[in-house]
């Protein structure tokens, strides 16, 4: 048992849970039959568990069980203890878990020689659970009950289902290194109480009723004890949050190694909840610049433990001469396969060391030479004329910069959606708000109603819209979010069936100086425009939000996840509420390529904040057609994302901006690095790894599942908020917004910002 273990068993008797709890097993067994819906019982392991689990399903000696190859060696050891013989099915590249093709091929092969497999056992390997639905289907077709081992998946989910609740029995795990452990233990659990029943007989050495000691069958010394048992009723309460920490450390790892080729993270399956119970990665050789294997032998030199995937079972001494089916995915995946440390209990200073170790041990030149980047950073050119070099600047970038496909429309569900409707757009007058009257207008509403406080751009773009669109009536109204009055009235006179929300305040470093402004605008804004759009019986709302939305650190991301949360939660009536969520626009305002392109024609110096930061980037018009392609194929109370490629360096946009005007970065044109604003990240991501994600109709956007929300503590969340804000209780607005959304760090300035009980403008010196 690790340390961190260790001092989790410590704390568990300083709180006294285990007095608590009364340490019984029926406590236990109480607890996990209520969160997975089945009957359980505690048993003194997984592979315990396993054992009795093939015995209720009749496995006798001499039958043949089918087991994954992928998998540690306690699946298929009680094969043997029952004098049965595994017959081992190869993985699927998309789970890394029992390929449902090599079963049906499996299955078809015995039952044409007459002798079907007595079990079929399917491993959730490393926290994801496999593709249940087929192999669900395939052993219901030739009538072979399903052993479902996941010891490793405490806690996934599969379209919503438990994993260890899909097959005939399952079996769970508490050994020291699972996501939740007892020290040791496991769990055999099935929706048969009979089939439970028996298997506790036999874990209390099968002990007939009566005074004697007494014994007509086999029985085992399995049952968990009360101690552990007690540590584990204690330890189901934290399963939630030590998911979030191993999927936490899983997806910094990722996001950290997103610009080294070569290395790529174990696949995370649409269908479910990944618990990523290990931090798994495939390295490519060619690319990375070292091996698997160099890789780990770097890892142990720096003091860090890193071990393979499993070995595959077909190529272990012990089960050389079994049966087997498939390919070789198993065995690429192994050769390929390591696992970083993922323990619960890691820290951020040991997660960086880890990350550090595997940057150092990438080899640079691979890097230069990648093949991810669809144009070089210098590209070959001739260098303008002093003359030229303003015009180069105001040139615009797009698939070069992006180093992805930009996305291109599916334009009939638009169609459908738009052609003889009346649309609002709220924030009409910014970049993205424009655009998406533009773009809406190629689709013949019936009319556009462009809502913004800001009058000379609202003023200017119904100029162009009437100049470019006189067929389509636009109208320009002036108003707030924030007045519902006005809502009212703007609602009563246009009878928008569609609303696109882009009014918001969002320039991270504005809105860290302004928090309370931040929650009037964002938040309260927002809640009376969704009340507005209901009441008046909008069929489809869209809300544009961002990725700083995830695991907020700013003012401005954070009011944007609760104005999502805000949608969800009026998602009962007739409008599809749907919310948006992408990075950086490359032209809009307040965007780093204006900024650059001024500092350039003023001869520099070009400022970056930091050496590190990188963002995702998509141009305006690809901002737009999300929006619109979001509002047509979005499911409601949906979250959509594009998928956006790799994000870019924001030093690496100086540079390419630098040397398109026809300077040398660095030598002609200095780039000064002024450190990170307040509430400011060096990494945005589009989805949180408490997200699952579902497939649309579009190949390249993605819905990310909301999750269960509590409609009545969000709205006194509201509430309670709205006193902090009318009160200019700034410290206790923070306290909010912290309760409404738990990731959400708030920046140092801020808090001590707020501490000092400044009210509405903090004052904060800009950089």
């Amino acid at each position: 048992m690790g340390g961190g273990e260790q001092a989790f068993v410590a704390r568990a008797f300083e709180t006294n849970w285990i007095s608590t709890v009364g340490p019984n097993l029926e406590s236990f067994e109480q607890a996990m039959d209520s969160r997975l819906g089945v009957h359980s019982v505690a048993l003194s392991s997984g592979t315990a568990a396993i054992h009795l689990g093939l015995r209720v399903l009749g496995v006798q000696p001499g039958d043949e069980v089918f087991c994954p190859t992928l998998t540690f060696v306690g699946t298929c050891n009680p094969i043997r203890y029952l004098g049965a013989e595994p017959a081992f099915l190869d993985s699927e590249r998309d789970t890394w878990n029992l390929d449902p093709n090599v079963l049906e091929e499996a299955l078809r092969a015995r039952a044409g020689e007459g002798k079907l497999p007595r079990a079929v056992i399917v491993v959730h390997l490393y926290g994801q659970c496999a593709d249940m639905d087929s192999i669900r289907e395939l052993c219901a077709r030739y009538d072979v009950p399903i052993l479902e081992d996941a010891a490793q998946a405490l806690g996934a989910t599969y379209k919503g289902r438990p994993a260890g609740t899909m097959g005939d029995v399952g079996v769970l795990s508490f050994n020291g290194n699972k996501i939740i452990t007892t020290a040791g233990g496991g769990m055999l659990v099935s929706a048969n109480q009979e089939w439970v029943e028996k298997a506790r007989f036999w874990s209390q050495q099968a002990r007939d009723p009566g005074l004697a000691y007494a014994h007509s069958e086999l029985g085992y010394n399995y049952r968990l004890s009360n101690v552990l048992a007690g540590i584990g009723r204690g330890q189901v309460e934290v399963l939630d949050l030590r998911i979030e920490q191993r999927r936490g450390i899983a997806f910094l790892y990722r996001d950290a190694f997103a610009d080294l080729p070569g290395i790529g993270l174990m696949p995370q399956s649409r269908h479910g909840l990944h618990t990523n119970w290990l931090s798994c990665f495939l390295i490519d050789e060619s690319r990375f610049g070292c091996s698997r294997d160099e890789l780990m032998r770097k890892l142990d030199a720096a003091a860090i433990e890193s071990r393979p995937v499993w070995k595959p079972m077909h190529l272990q001494p012990l089960y050389a001469n079994c049966a087997r089916f498939g390919g070789l995915v198993a065995e690429d995946l192994f050769q390929k396969g390591i696992c970083l440390p993922s323990s619960s209990s890691l820290s951020l200073p040991d997660q960086l060391r880890v990350i550090n170790a595997v940057r150092s041990a990438a080899d640079a030149s691979e890097l230069q030479t990648s093949d991810l980047a669809t144009a070089p950073l210098y590209p070959s050119r001739t260098a303008p004329s002093s003359d030229s070099k303003v015009d180069c600047i105001a040139g615009t970038f797009g698939g070069d910069l992006l180093r992805r496909t930009p996305l291109s429309l599916d334009e009939e569900p638009l169609r459908q959606s738009l052609r003889g409707r009346v649309v609002l757009v709220t924030g009409a007058a910014g970049s993205i708000g424009s655009e998406l009257c533009r773009q809406i207008a190629h689709f013949h509403p019936a009319a556009i109603v462009g809502f913004d406080i800001a009058e000379s751009p609202l003023f200017e773009l119904e100029l162009q819209m009437r100049k470019d669109y006189p067929e389509i009536p636009f109208y320009a109204e002036i108003g707030t979010i924030q007045n519902s009055k006005r809502l009212q009235e703007l609602f009563l006179c246009h009878r928008p069936q569609i609303v696109y929300h882009a009014a918001a305040y969002k320039h991270v470093p504005m809105m860290e100086n302004h928090p309370i402004e931040a929650v009037e605008n964002n938040v309260f804004g927002t809640c009376r425009l969704v009340s507005a759009a209901a009441e008046h019986q909008v069929t489809d709302f869209v809300l544009i939000s961002s990725d700083k939305a995830v695991r907020p650190t700013s003012v401005m991301g954070v009011t944007k996840r609760i104005a999502e949360l805000v949608l969800l939660a009026a998602q009962r009536g007739s409008t599809k509420f749907v919310s948006v969520r992408f990075g950086n626009v490359l032209e809009s305002t307040g965007s780093v390529v204006p900024i650059f392109r001024r500092q350039i024609a003023g001869g520099g110096p070009v400022t970056v904040t930091d050496p590190a930061m990188e963002r995702f980037f998509m141009t305006l018009p690809e901002a737009g057609e999300l929006v619109l392609q979001a509002g047509a194929i979005g499911k409601p109370g949906q979250i959509c994302v594009l998928d956006m490629g790799r994000p870019v360096k924001i030093v690496e946009l100086a540079e390419r901006m630098i040397v398109d005007a026809g300077y040398t970065p660095h030598r002609d044109m200095p780039i000064v690095f002024t450190g990170s604003r307040p509430g400011e990240k060096l990494f945005e991501e589009l989805s949180s790894f408490l997200e699952d994600s579902a497939s649309t109709s579009h190949d390249r956007i993605r819905a990310l599942v909301p999750r269960q929300l509590d409609r009545e503590q969000l709205m006194i969340q509201i509430e309670r908020l709205r006193v902090k804000s009318e009160t200019t209780d700034t410290a206790g607005l923070l306290d909010v917004l912290k309760e409404m959304v738990p990731e959400y760090s708030p920046s140092k300035e801020l808090v001590e910002a707020a501490a000092g009980e400044l009210t509405r403008g903090f004052g904060l010196p800009s950089r």
